[in-house]
C-alpha cells in the first residue's frame, strides 16, 4: 500500500530510503536540482550526509535519483515506468521503492492544483509502482485544501454550479490512496 511520510525532514527522507530501498529504487524530485540542493543545504547543517560513510556510498548507488521541474514532465515519467516490463517476484517484495518529493509543491503553481489534478497524478504514479513491483511513498505537506475541480473545468450553466468554490484538504485526498506515517 502506497505510505506517506508526513512532516518527515529531507535529511530524514533520505535516510529513509537509504534504510528502506532494494536495488533499483527511484526518487523523484518535483522540482529542479539547484532548488533540491538549496533545501538539502539548508535541512542537513550537521546531518549525516555531510560525512560520506561506506554504508551511505554503497547503498546509494542504487537509488536513481530524477528531477522533474513540472507535471507534464512527471506524469510523463511515470507513465513510462508503466511500459516496464513487471519484475519478477524473486526480488524481495516491497522492498523496492519509488518516492515522490514535493508533488504538491509541483501541482502549487498550476491548473492541476485541484482534486481532479492531484487525483491524476496519484493515480499515475499508484499505477508506476504497481508496474515496477515498487512500494509508492509520497513526501510533501498535506494539510491545505484545493479546490474539487480544475480552474479549466469551471463553465457552468446557473443550474450546475454545485461544485464550483468548495474545496476539500490534500489529507482527504492523500488518505483515499495512501497510508499516513
Amino acid at each position: 500500500s502506497p505510505i506517506v511520510l508526513d512532516g518527515i525532514s529531507l535529511p530524514g527522507l533520505i535516510q529513509y530510503v537509504l534504510d528502506e530501498h532494494d536495488s533499483p529504487s527511484l526518487m523523484v524530485v518535483c522540482g529542479t536540482k539547484a532548488a533540491f540542493l538549496e533545501q538539502l543545504e539548508a535541512a542537513s547543517a550537521r546531518s549525516f550526509l555531510k560525512c560520506p560513510t561506506l554504508r551511505i556510498l554503497s547503498t546509494s548507488k542504487d537509488v536513481n535519483l530524477i528531477f522533474c521541474p513540472d507535471i507534464t514532465h512527471l506524469r510523463a515519467l511515470l507513465a513510462r515506468q508503466t511500459l516496464i516490463p513487471h519484475q519478477p517476484d524473486s526480488i524481495k517484495e516491497g522492498r523496492r521503492i519509488l518516492v515522490i518529493l514535493n508533488l504538491l509543491q509541483l501541482h502549487r503553481p498550476t491548473s492541476a492544483f485541484s482534486v481532479q489534478g492531484v487525483n491524476r497524478t496519484f493515480s499515475v504514479a499508484v499505477e508506476a509502482a504497481h508496474h515496477t513491483n515498487s512500494r509508492l511513498v509520497l513526501a510533501d505537506v498535506w494539510d491545505e485544501e484545493v479546490s474539487i475541480l480544475n480552474v479549466t473545468t469551471k463553465s457552468f450553466r446557473s443550474s450546475e454550479r454545485g461544485w464550483v468554490g468548495r474545496t476539500v484538504k490534500l489529507r482527504t485526498i492523500a488518505e483515499r490512496w495512501c497510508i499516513f506515517k
